[in-house]
């Protein structure tokens, strides 16, 4: 990772921030300066990126459209992807921490339904990649492919998402009774 988080405490004198900044710019890096505190900045970012993968998954979108959703925006990987890398434990920890620091009604919506999910995952152990077995499965040997169908870890109580009798597509006939259109954009 191109990016490097130097994380000032109370007590970082700046002799020590203005050595830590030479010490990054000679091995090439990017440094950022960020206050101590909960997930810092990366963690921030990341956590975000893959609680609103897991929302939009708890809603009922379908998992092939959010990781490609991801990837269009220019992500490396879609935020399901990027779970199973970081680890549905990890992941869990991260935001039940955030979860514990943020109070109301926002809080509520922004952490319910997605902690909930990456709980029930990690109570079936499936910690993503580590494991073989998280959004994805990964058997030894084998391409990696969206591993759903133990659907009550992500919609209890027989809920199932309208996706799952049809996989949506946007091309085709799909695409042109789509209300959503698909535009490429040049680079300039």
């Amino acid at each position: 990772m191109a990016l490097v988080e130097v994380i000032v405490g109370s007590a970082t004198s700046d002799e020590t921030l203005a050595r830590s900044l030479d010490y990054i710019q000679q091995i090439h890096k990017t440094p950022i300066v960020v206050r101590d505190g909960y997930g810092f900045y990366t963690t921030r970012c990341v956590e975000a990126y893959i609680r609103e993968g897991v929302r939009l998954l708890a809603d009922g979108v379908n998992p092939v459209l959010i990781e490609n959703a991801g990837t269009a925006l220019g992500m490396p990987v879609g935020p399901l992807t990027l779970a199973d890398e970081v680890g549905i434990d990890v992941l869990h920890h991260i935001v039940s921490l955030f979860r514990d620091r943020e109070h109301g009604r926002w809080a509520d919506d922004k952490h319910g339904a997605g902690n909930a999910i990456l709980c029930r995952l990690e109570l079936a152990g499936r910690f993503g990649r580590k494991a073989g077995r998280g959004f994805f499965a990964y058997p030894p040997g084998e391409p990696r492919h969206l591993e759903l169908g133990d659907l009550d870890l992500v919609w209890p109580h027989g809920v199932r998402p309208p996706w799952r009798s049809r996989v949506p597509t946007l091309s085709g006939q799909d695409a042109s009774r789509s209300r959503f259109q698909v535009r490429r954009h040049r680079r300039v």
